[in-house]
Order: C-alpha cells, then sequence, then structure tokens
C-alpha cells in the first residue's frame, strides 16, 4: 500500500473512534438537559394496631335556616313579655289616662298587646274619647273603640281569673241620651275582638270593680216615672250580666201615692209569692226592684208598702202608645208619679 493511502486509512479509523466515544458521553453522563428520573412517591405509614386512622368532622348543619312560618296571623311575633305588663288577677281595675300606652297582655297568649286611650275631642264638638289596641298576636292590626261622654273614662279589669283575658272598659253617654257602656274582650278563640254595650254609666269611684260583683252601673229607666236605677255587672262567658238580682232604685223620697185601690202579689221575707195584697187609695209606695235596665225590658217592679211589707206588679210595656202598664194599667193611672205626662 503506498504511503498516502494508508494515511487516509489512519486518520479515517480515528475520526470514527472519536465520533462513537462522543455520542456515548451524550448520551449517558455528559447531556447538560438529560431529565432527572422522578423522585418516587413517599410510602404510605401503617396506623399501629388497633388504632384507626380519624375520620375527617363532619360540617355542622347551617343553624340560621328560618323556621316555618304559620299562615295564621295569629302566630307572627315572638312570645315574651317585659317587666310590668299587666296581665289581671283578682279586683284587677287599672283606670287609663288619655295619651299613656299600657302594656297588657288582653288575650293570654303571652304575646305583649298594647292600649292607647285618648281624648281626640274637637272644637265645637262634644267630647270624643278613643280606646286603640295594638295585639302582638297580630302587629299589623289595629281595634279601636270610641265613645262620647261628657266624662270619659276607660279601665282594664278582669272578669274572669281563669279564662286568661282582660276586658277594656269605656264609657259612653249612649244614643238619645241614654247612658251606656262599651266593653272589648278577645273571643274564647283568641281570634277577634267582642264588642259588648251595656247598660248605664260606670260609676267612678276610687275602686269601681271587684272580681266578686263587677263594676257598678247605673241606668236610667221610665218605670214609675222617670227613674235612676242602679246594679253591679261583669262579663260573663256570653257576655254582660248582673251579679245581683235585678236593679235597684234610688232616690225615691217618700214614695208615690196610689191613685186608686190596686191590687198586687204579696212577697214573703225570701221574695217569692205569699198571696194577693191591696194597696189603699192614697197610700204612699216606695219602688225598690225591677228585672229590667230600661222600662220596656222589665216584666216586674216590687213595691214598699207604708207598712214595711213587699209587693210585685207586672210591668209590659205598650209599643203603640210607648205607655209602661202595671197589671194592665197604664202606670199614670196607677200612681202620682214624677214626669207626669
Amino acid at each position: 500500500m503506498s504511503t498516502i493511502k494508508r494515511f487516509f486509512v489512519i486518520t479515517l479509523a480515528l475520526m470514527l473512534t472519536l465520533a462513537a466515544a462522543s455520542f456515548a458521553g451524550c448520551t449517558h453522563n455528559g447531556r447538560p438537559d438529560a431529565a432527572e428520573k422522578p423522585e418516587k412517591p413517599p410510602e404510605m405509614t401503617a396506623a399501629p394496631a388497633g388504632e384507626t386512622d380519624p375520620l375527617p368532622e363532619a360540617s355542622a348543619a347551617p343553624t340560621d335556616e328560618p323556621e316555618p312560618t304559620s299562615d295564621n296571623a295569629l302566630d307572627q311575633r315572638p312570645v315574651g313579655l317585659p317587666e310590668g305588663t299587666v296581665t289581671g288577677g283578682a279586683d284587677l281595675c287599672i283606670e287609663l289616662v288619655s295619651g299613656e300606652t299600657v302594656n297588657c297582655d288582653i288575650d293570654g297568649d303571652e304575646r305583649l298587646d298594647t292600649l292607647l286611650f285618648n281624648d281626640i275631642s274637637e272644637a265645637g264638638d262634644d267630647r270624643h274619647f278613643m280606646v286603640t289596641v295594638s295585639r302582638g298576636a297580630c302587629p299589623d292590626e289595629q281595634e279601636s273603640l270610641e265613645a262620647f261622654s261628657i266624662e270619659g273614662h276607660a279601665w282594664i279589669v278582669d272578669c274572669d281569673l281563669d279564662d286568661g283575658r282582660l276586658e277594656i272598659i269605656l264609657t259612653d253617654d249612649g244614643e238619645s241620651g241614654d247612658p251606656s257602656s262599651s266593653v272589648m274582650r278577645v273571643d274564647a278563640a283568641g281570634k277577634e275582638i267582642e264588642i259588648f254595650r251595656i247598660p248605664g254609666v260606670i260609676i267612678d269611684e276610687e275602686s269601681p270593680f271587684t272580681s266578686e260583683n263587677g263594676f257598678r252601673t247605673i241606668s236610667e229607666t221610665g218605670l214609675m216615672g222617670s227613674q235612676f236605677i242602679e246594679s253591679h255587672m261583669r262579663i260573663g262567658a256570653d257576655g254582660p250580666e248582673l251579679t245581683e238580682e235585678g236593679w235597684r232604685f234610688t232616690e225615691v223620697g217618700a214614695g208615690y201615692e196610689a191613685r186608686k185601690e190596686l191590687t198586687a202579689t204579696l212577697l214573703d221575707n225570701n221574695g217569692e209569692p205569699a198571696g194577693e195584697a191591696v194597696i189603699a187609695k192614697g197610700e204612699r209606695v216606695r219602688p225598690v226592684l225591677t228585672d229590667g235596665e230600661y222600662a220596656r225590658r222589665s216584666t216586674y217592679v216590687v213595691l214598699e208598702l207604708e207598712d214595711g211589707s213587699r209587693v210585685r206588679m207586672d210591668v209590659t210595656f205598650n209599643e203603640e202608645t210607648y205607655q209602661v202598664m202595671l197589671n194592665g194599667e197604664e202606670q199614670f193611672a196607677c200612681f202620682r208619679l214624677p214626669d207626669e205626662g
């Protein structure tokens, strides 16, 4: 082989050797960007025997979700009464003062109710008064009771200690000058306000009401002339009721003279019929008792004779002549009476 050819063969072999060495270095150790093998994930450590891994705590259920509301308007305000709230009791009788709000529980539901008594008279008008009731069970509703009276008075009383309700009384001069009063009370179901009209004017005394006797009221009757009568009343389960027997006459003086001889029913000491009695002409009698607050509602009148005995005469009212009848005769034909027509 010539010298020149041998030189090329040696040179070529040397170049191939260098290239192989360079390739091996790049693929195993020499490439600067070679990716490192991923690290081995940490091994899970088992819990010691007899123990268990704690479970994640359960999140509490929301507590601010609104409670279901009732469709009944009587269930809208939270229950609770502040100190000093009027809730009833024996002989409870609180007179309302104009312009002052009273906290109370008039229906016994333990929700706060309020009463406001106001003089709402305007110049030139009669005295005009109003009681406004706001019930805790129906906060969006109000009930009002109005009255016209020379001297307006209103009270909170408790007529029945067992029913949980209170009554509100408001005096009124009544229609056509007939004195009367009005009473407000929540019905037994606790839903509606009841309003009762009672005869007469409540007497304004230091204690116009007691649990035993109710309240004292005075009315005017056309029986035995123009007379004032009085009794005690309360509001029972079915409305106004007397707490004593009948209506008593007041201020009758020496009595009234019989125009002629009359017959009547004699009464014994218990008020029971005990035969017939004669009222002599000219004898004076004093009316004592009747069962009606007005003449047209009376069915009898009890008279006291000069000897102290008592008799009864039947009372009727003639709607055509507008006359009071005693045992079938006009009262003015029987006795000389006040306001004789």
